[in-house]
């Protein structure tokens, strides 16, 4: 069984949780930066 709809793309919603990850990441950055500073 294949489904293949327009809407919901693995690519869209992956690139979301890249996203995601990557602004926890600088916010831990800057948490680091600001304690080192």
């Amino acid at each position: 069984m294949q489904q293949h709809t327009k809407n919901s793309r693995p690519e869209i919603s992956h690139r979301k949780l890249l996203e995601k990850m990557l602004l926890k990441l600088r916010f831990k950055f800057r948490q680091i930066w600001g304690n080192r500073e």
